[in-house]
């Protein structure tokens, strides 16, 4: 059974945004109830994605070195880097809110692909992104006191949204000459090689130094979670890429993230209150509701036009 849902990239691309959310609220969880800062955070994340790596070895064994490698990498440790950029939005913003950010992923992949390697732009693909931006003004800027504001999280969460977007567009060109299992190996090791740069920071190394004094089971088990979590989210969404004839059907399907993340932000913030703090009115909720769903339209027109 497991086999025929590994091999079947329709249950992968549901699948992969389901683990991703679940990450990102324990992301939310331990970063405001484990974490010294950070740096912290980044390097216990890094830090357990070795056991990833070992996991990875043992299905698939050491693959060969290639240039195309070297570049894999580079990919998995920019990702896990890019993490900061993530977790300073976090910090400020509702997890929910934070997932609808990824929306603006499809489009600006479509742009930066274009500039870097000359892929072509459709004119649908034009309206497409002044749909998705207009779902993502709706969403993310206010109107007070007479000035548009956009608080500082959300443009954290644009600059990890813009890094992502950069490594996307590269892992993909790779994948074209990698398979898929090689590519899993070498970005895993890149992002464990994170743990071992990190400390080099002098203020990292000061908040790492702090969080190994009081480091616990409860810690360890919650970062560990963390990283199993997103480490299957990567892992069910490549192979769905890798999978799919078409990887605008499997950009469409992974949107349910943010359904995923409004009906787990309600239902968290419910059920745990004084641990969970999602704004829950009836006013956001819908905001977020439309604001979601504009964009998706506007990704669906990018990949398969009016």
């Amino acid at each position: 059974m497991f086999a025929a849902f590994y091999h079947n990239w329709i249950i992968l691309a549901f699948l992969g945004p389901l683990f991703w959310t679940v990450s990102d609220f324990i992301d939310k969880f331990v970063l405001e109830k484990h974490t010294v800062g950070i740096w912290d955070f980044l390097f216990f994340f890094s830090l357990f994605s070795w056991v990833c790596l070992e996991l990875l070895l043992w299905v698939y064994g050491v693959p060969p070195l290639s240039e195309q490698s070297i570049f894999a990498v580079l990919l998995g440790f920019a990702t896990t880097a890019s993490f900061y950029l993530y977790a300073r939005g976090l910090m400020v913003l509702d997890t929910s809110q934070a997932i609808l950010t990824f929306k603006l992923v499809p489009i600006t992949v479509i742009f930066l692909a274009f500039a870097l390697f000359g892929d072509p732009i459709l004119g649908h693909e034009i309206l497409a992104a002044f749909v998705v931006l207009a779902g993502a003004a709706f969403l993310f800027v206010s109107f007070d006191a007479g000035k548009f504001r956009i608080s500082a999280g959300i443009l954290w969460m644009f600059a990890a949204v813009g890094s992502w977007t950069s490594i996307f567009v590269f892992a993909d060109k790779i994948l074209d000459q990698m398979p898929f299992e090689h590519y899993m190996v070498f970005d895993t090791f890149g992002a464990s090689l994170f743990a071992i740069a990190v400390p080099f920071l002098p203020k990292a190394r000061l908040e790492i130094r702090r969080a190994l004094r009081d480091l616990g089971p409860i810690k360890l088990t919650w970062f560990f979670a963390n990283t199993l979590t997103d480490f299957i989210a990567q892992v069910c969404l490549k192979k769905a890429f890798s999978l799919s004839t078409s990887a605008g059907l499997v950009s469409i399907i992974t949107q349910v993230q943010s359904i995923y993340g409004i009906i787990a932000g309600l239902a968290l913030t419910l059920i745990f209150p004084a641990t969970f703090h999602e704004n829950i009115s009836i006013r956001t909720l819908m905001r977020k509701l439309i604001g979601t769903l504009v964009m998706i339209g506007g990704i669906y027109i990018a990949f398969f036009g009016i």
